[in-house]
């Protein structure tokens, strides 16, 4: 006997397939009701600058960004969160922006014992009784670095000094020293008081001879005894004479390594090299060849960066450069004395409590005036810029 259609058509709406597919859309559509009718996500105005380059402050213009409440009702914050909170009540002097909504780096965890010299963060690690640097994450470091000369956008010959045989061409930096022997340079000295961690990656083009370039990174010159605390490669192209232009890394003057790749003429390679957090990477064409930490005997030294660029023998293009500074966390903003946290003046952070640091430390009023946030003024994490479009992204 031949089935009845409405009851086939009963039969197949109530399939589990649709069944499931119905709960799905149930679920979602709670989803959406409790994300924008019960304020789960809220939308946010950047209104200072003291997050740059992370985020663009301006009270009518600032970047919008998307916080999330609810990753601070079901969970905790953790540090390096983007953190959007109540400024905490009696800090101080600064009780007139007590209420206001504050957007700050979560830096500083529950139980954390802190302390900034030389515009570093450390950590006492209860295991070694000493402190130790507190090393940002790799995606954390890219998001920090503030770039300081772009080839891109800038003029060379402003912010560079050039010796003998180099010169600017078109978009390029050329090195013109083939028939030379003698060594000569390019250096940049950048602002001091924006620390002495540094970055530099470009394009190189040998093009012919048989010498080398070095690029060496300078943090710090210890007066006392002019040492330099720096890190350098030195490359060698095909065909060059042991000896003569040997491929090597130092970090402040001891080779720790001589089996670097030769440049063969005619190819281009991406260079990279770094001096972050006491931590030190060479990268070649993205390759890690080197990386490695080591403790800064005197964090206390006054830094002095340097980049030099020396070669002799060939004849090279550089293009496509940038060079970068890492985050200084300043005893100073804006007129402020740090109270909390400051060199020779640990600070612990007590239960329920974050330190919070602004990525634009010179411009930003945060825990080391104010002192710790507590838990309970906590709003969400920034995980998302909305506006302008040009910088529609992910918050890290």
């Amino acid at each position: 006997m031949a089935e009845k259609p409405d009851a086939k058509k009963k039969k197949t709406l109530m399939s589990a397939g649709n069944i499931l597919r119905f709960w799905v859309l149930v679920a979602g559509l709670f989803v959406l009701l409790r994300i924008f009718y019960f304020h789960d996500i809220e939308v946010y105005c950047v209104a200072s600058c003291s997050m740059e380059p992370t985020l663009y402050g301006d009270a009518k213009n600032g970047d919008k960004i998307l916080v999330n409440r609810l990753a601070y009702r079901i969970g905790e914050p953790q540090r390096w969160d983007v953190a959007v909170f109540e400024f905490p009540e009696n800090r101080l002097n600064y009780t007139a922006d007590a209420g206001k909504t504050y957007i700050k780096r979560i830096v500083g965890m529950p139980g954390d014992m802190l302390e900034i010299k030389g515009g570093e963060v450390y950590l006492l690690n209860s295991e070694k009784g000493e402190f130790t640097i507190l090393r940002k994450p790799d995606d954390i470091q890219q998001i920090l670095w503030h770039t300081l000369f772009s080839q891109k956008y800038h003029n060379a010959k402003d912010e560079w000094s050039f010796g003998a045989h180099w010169q600017v061409q078109d978009n390029a930096i050329v090195y013109d020293g083939e028939s030379e022997s003698k060594v000569t340079a390019i250096t940049l000295e950048p602002p001091s008081n924006g620390g002495g961690d540094l970055l530099i990656a470009f394009d190189i083009t040998v093009e012919s001879g048989r010498g080398g370039i070095a690029v060496w990174l300078r943090e710090d010159l210890d007066s006392a005894t002019q040492t330099d605390i720096s890190f350098g490669a030195r490359l060698a192209t095909e065909g060059t004479p042991f000896g003569t232009w040997s491929p090597t890394l130092r970090i402040n003057g001891h080779d720790v390594k001589h089996d670097l790749p030769e440049l063969t003429p005619g190819r281009t390679y991406r260079i990279e090299m770094s001096n972050v957090d006491d931590r030190v990477t060479f990268k070649l064409n993205g390759e890690v060849i080197y990386s490695e930490t080591y403790t800064e005997d005197n964090p206390h030294i006054s830094p002095t960066p340097k980049i030099t660029i020396r070669a002799a023998g060939i004849r090279a293009r550089l293009t496509n450069m940038v060079v970068k500074q890492d985050v200084y966390y300043t005893s100073e903003s804006g007129g402020s004395q740090i109270n909390y946290g400051n060199s020779g003046n640990a600070f612990e952070v007590r239960p329920d409590n974050y330190f919070v640091l602004g990525d634009n430390s010179a411009m930003s009023s945060d825990s080391r005036m104010w002192g710790p946030v507590p838990r309970n003024r906590m709003i969400g994490r920034a995980f998302f810029i909305l506006r302008p479009l040009n910088r529609l992204s992910f918050i890290k």
